[in-house]
């Protein structure tokens, strides 16, 4: 039985690329089916991006012309060369469209080039291209509002070389984002992640912080927090909102959408509500169920993810069908089964219960590289990069501005960014303890940027979006 891969998030250690079962045992005399061997000795090519070992990318065009990089590999040593042809391949955005449920708009392949045309000869000692470059040109009448696909196709004309229907492709998703103010603070730096606590406090505060050359200081805004609850009737789990986040999602033009239109991007974090229901215990059929659910919503509510954290569930009925024992297992089918359901959204994990991002599970034959895009730790640590994953998709510290949990020194912040994190966490923003949350979020800001974050002028009151001075009651 070969384990075929949603193409969302393929990923294989290309030492890997063989994951063959057999459900027959064999006994003496019994002929042996060599099919079960047959992907150990293929030669099968598989189609990624350079930087996160995916085989989708979300790209945001900051200006008319942007370029990023994929990578072609091999599972193992071809012992011959190998000629291999990448190249857009627009007949298959319906096919990709067809079975996640979307709808993207084709970006023309007029507009799209591949270095060296896309034509590259691999020597027989080599498993891998180097860095292929693809350029995307902006074309008149690209829309804000919408995601276009660039599917890209692999094919070789060598022979022994083979394709899996999902090795053979990869996506770039689209947006156009050029008139949109920036927080871009150079390649490959560290996203500033901020957990709010929408009971308390107004989210368009984030847009009151910008670093000394007018960026952006946070990158991430998580809504703190919504529920997955248990409907005893029903018999099933269902996402509750309570008032502070409804107003939210209910407002989110005006609440929300500025946060998103000036580069962030806004998340939905789940966490459990006392009850049967959990994130880290659901069965594979209420994962999937649930995941359905939070797709529709961030789509709804033009949200751009979510983020789990696995609190305050009681103990499940195991005898329910939704409901599964408390695991690692289960907390990683959920994560799956959301990046399946919206693979163009953001499916993140604060580290905490049964969900740690090291103890994270292979589900279905995908690592958790492919479906967790990134971890934070609780307050005070860093998380670790389980299967798949890499420093890049870990948070170095988070902080609890209110109690002060956490190092928050200059020092420690540059440590971190040359260890390659990708991520730092905030937690609790507030606008009446400015006077010692500040100088915790501008030290921050020296060892990752290596430039002064402004003290904000402005502030806004909870459910308000009139704009005042910071000092106003």
């Amino acid at each position: 039985m070969k384990n075929n891969l949603k193409y969302t998030f393929l990923s294989m250690l290309l030492c890997g690329m063989a994951f063959t079962a057999c459900d027959d045992d064999v006994t003496v005399g019994q002929e042996v089916n060599e099919s079960q061997y047959e992907n150990v000795t293929k030669l099968q090519g598989l189609l990624v991006d350079q930087s996160t070992n995916k085989n989708s990318s979300v790209i945001e065009m900051r200006g008319n012309v942007h370029s990023t990089d994929i990578s072609f590999r091999l599972s193992k040593l071809p012992q011959k060369g190998v000629d291999v042809k990448i190249a857009v391949d627009e007949a298959y955005a319906a096919e990709y469209n067809a079975i996640h449920n979307t709808t993207y708009e084709v970006f023309p392949a007029a507009n799209v080039k591949i270095a060296n045309d896309g034509v590259f000869v691999l020597a027989p000692d080599d498993k891998a291209t180097p860095s292929i470059k693809v350029t995307l040109n902006a074309f008149d009448g690209m829309k804000e509002d919408k995601t276009y696909i660039v599917p890209i196709t692999a094919t070789s004309s060598t022979e022994g070389v083979s394709f899996t229907k999902e090795s053979q492709h990869m996506v770039l998703l689209v947006t156009d984002s050029r008139n949109k103010p920036s927080n871009f603070k150079g390649d490959g730096a560290v996203t500033m992640v901020l957990y709010f606590e929408v009971n308390d406090t107004n989210p368009l505060n984030a847009l009151e912080f910008l670093t000394e050359s007018g960026k952006y200081y946070f990158d991430h805004v998580v809504l703190f927090a919504a529920n997955i609850n248990w409907d005893p009737v029903k018999k099933r789990v269902y996402l509750a909102n309570n008032p502070n986040v409804q107003f939210l999602l209910d407002n989110n033009e005006e609440y929300l959408q500025p946060l998103r239109r000036a580069g962030m991007k806004v998340i939905l974090s789940i966490l459990g509500n006392h009850d049967e229901a959990g994130v880290a215990q659901l069965s594979d059929m209420g994962a999937r169920e649930f995941a359905k659910e939070l797709a529709a919503c961030c789509r709804a509510y033009n949200l751009d993810g979510v983020a789990f954290d696995d609190e305050y569930s009681d103990y499940p009925d195991l005898d329910n069908p939704w409901l599964a024992r408390h695991s690692a297992y289960a907390g990683s089918r959920l994560m799956y089964e959301c990046k399946l359901a919206m693979p163009e959204k953001i499916v993140s994990l604060y580290n905490l219960g049964a969900m740690y991002s090291n103890e994270l599970e292979i589900i279905d034959g995908v690592d958790p590289g492919q479906y967790c895009d990134y971890a934070v730790a609780d307050y005070g640590g860093a998380a670790s990069p389980g299967t798949g994953m890499t420093l890049k998709q870990c948070g170095g510290m988070s902080i609890e501005l209110r109690r002060g949990s956490g190092d928050f020194s200059e020092e420690t912040a540059r440590r971190k960014k040359e260890q390659g994190y990708g991520y730092y966490m905030f937690f609790a923003l507030d606008p009446s303890l400015y006077g010692i949350q500040v100088d915790r979020l501008q030290s921050v800001c020296k060892g990752l940027y290596n430039e002064e974050l402004k003290y904000p002028t402005h502030k806004y009151k909870k459910n308000s979006t009139k704009r005042i001075p910071v000092n106003a009651e």
